[in-house]
């Protein structure tokens, strides 16, 4: 069996605090990129492609402050804390193992805490169901 590798990037979002969210992106095992026409997201550059599922990360207010800290959160939790007011963060990710494994997936975080998964192994009982498969 080969070893897992995939790749993941995020689409472009407003945030609170740049240096903070650049630091939290590096905590999570992510590097952040920036265009000056759409703001900020990131790149997974561990070879799992995949962002650290848990994190010690800093809790901002509105002006991006530090507040508190937490240990041990979510990614997807931390991100949200990071965004500015109306931002959704998506985030996708596909991977494999050799023939054995394959993955893909998107996750929507929004700056008010909610997130959205979807799986690409979701997606084979509907049409198996539509179809009778």
């Amino acid at each position: 069996m080969s070893a897992y590798t995939g790749a993941g990037k995020s689409n472009f979002v407003d945030v609170k605090n740049p240096k903070l969210f650049e630091e939290l992106l590096r905590a999570i095992g992510c590097r952040m990129i920036y265009r000056a026409d759409a703001g900020y997201g990131f790149i997974a550059e561990n070879p799992k492609g995949e962002p650290n599922l848990h994190v010690n990360v800093e809790q901002l207010d509105a002006e991006g402050n530090v507040v508190k800290t937490h240990s041990k959160i979510l990614w997807t939790k931390a991100i949200s804390e990071h965004l500015m007011p109306g931002s959704v963060l998506i985030f996708q990710h596909v991977g494999r193992s050799g023939y054995d494994e394959f993955r893909a997936y998107s996750v929507a975080v929004s700056w008010t805490g909610s997130v959205d998964v979807i799986d690409i192994n979701d997606i084979f009982p509907k049409i198996a169901k539509k179809y009778a498969v």
